[in-house]
This record gives C-alpha cells, structure tokens and sequence, in this order.
C-alpha cells in the first residue's frame, strides 16, 4: 500500500518537534529535506568521539518504517562498514551491513535483510518504544555510548 507523499510528510513535519528537542539534548545535527522525505542526523559517540550519519527516508512512512541507511562522514558512502557502528546490542549486521530493527526497512527479507519472520507493515506493534525518527534515534545515541556494546566502527 502506497502512502501519499503529503501523508508521509505530514507524519515527518508532526516528529520534527520531538526531533529538535532530542537534537538540543544531544547535540545532533539534523537536516531535514522534506520536500525529498529525508531526515539526516550527525551524532558522536560519547565513548570514542566517532562521528556517525544516519539517514532516514521516510517515503510510505509510517505505512511502512523509515529506510534507514549509514554514510560515512568523510566519502559520504552509503551502507559501508566504515560507515556503521560495530556492535550495538544487535542493532547493527556486519554481515548483511543493515540496522537490524523492526524500525528499518533494511532488516526486512524483502530488502535483503535478515528477517523473513517479520511483517514491515506491522513494524509499529514489533517496535512499540521505537515508532518516531527521535525516539530510533535515541536507541542508536544510546548504543553508541554504552562502551558495554559499542565497539567502534565496523572496519
């Protein structure tokens, strides 16, 4: 089922709120296109200082969670090892190089992820605490500073 563009805007521009506040709190910087349904937050990781972009595409959104994909800082490369956190409470697939999360498209069989099992289109009851950009945000700020499961950059 198609989202309209307008609808998935819509449900951005209703986040953006929470999404700056949490972005104040935590010194992130975001940049929100919406005109292209794309969210981009620059965070660091309290443990090493490493700077991480994550990037949200929120077409069908909330029809079907955000795609979310990690580009490195310096080449802006997408879904390469150097660009995604190593470890990460299970978040984070050296193996398929994808968020692995109810949250992210990319964790779905249908985007070659890891998990068959799942139904993106119920992602929001799978992931209940995780259902707007801040609060997925929050999850990986959270990782990146736990030196318990945060290990750096994958390469």
């Amino acid at each position: 089922m198609a989202v309209p563009p307008d609808i998935s805007r819509t449900h951005m521009e209703l986040e953006l709120e929470e999404l700056q506040a949490l972005a104040a709190a935590y010194q992130w910087k975001v940049s929100a296109e919406l005109d292209q349904l794309r969210v981009t937050i620059e965070f660091n990781s309290a443990v090493d200082g490493e700077v991480f972009v994550v990037e949200f595409l929120c077409d069908d959104y909330k029809a079907k969670p955000p795609l979310i994909e990690f580009i490195e800082p310096k080449s802006k490369l997408r879904g390469t090892k150097k660009a995604y956190p190593k470890g990460g409470n299970g978040y984070f697939h050296e193996d398929k190089i994808c968020v692995c999360a109810a949250f992210s498209r990319r964790g779905y069989a249908v985007l070659n992820g890891p998990h068959s099992d799942w139904d993106m289109t119920n992602w929001m009851n799978l992931s209940p605490r995780h259902t707007t950009i801040g609060l997925i945000m929050s999850a990986f700020q959270k990782v990146v500073n736990d030196p318990k499961h945060y290990k750096g950059r994958m390469a």
